[in-house]
């Protein structure tokens, strides 16, 4: 089973002020980029666990750049930046 999932900062576990997701230079959003990262560990775990084959993950908060490379499960393959492919090119992979 392959499985594509959008993730977005707003409603990442333990998100409650926009101070979190907005300023890029705050420290409150490097600890919302942790949060993403530990929501989507699990959320990668837990579709392995599930019989998931791939797992493909794309960062759609303010046009990507939210991932920590550092912190990125090896199982599932990230898109993230400008560069990603477009809605239409994902909708035919997953």
């Amino acid at each position: 089973m392959r499985v594509y999932v959008e993730t977005d900062l707003d409603g990442v576990t333990g998100i409650c002020l926009w101070e979190q997701v907005r300023d890029r230079q705050s420290p409150l959003y490097q600890v919302a980029r942790r949060l993403l990262m530990e929501d989507i560990a699990a959320l990668v775990d837990g579709l392995m666990a599930g019989g998931a084959t791939e797992v493909a993950v794309d960062d759609c908060h303010g046009g990507g750049g939210n991932f920590m490379p550092e912190l990125m499960d090896p199982r599932a393959t990230y898109l993230a930046g400008r560069g990603r492919p477009s809605w239409t090119d994902r909708e035919e992979q997953y």
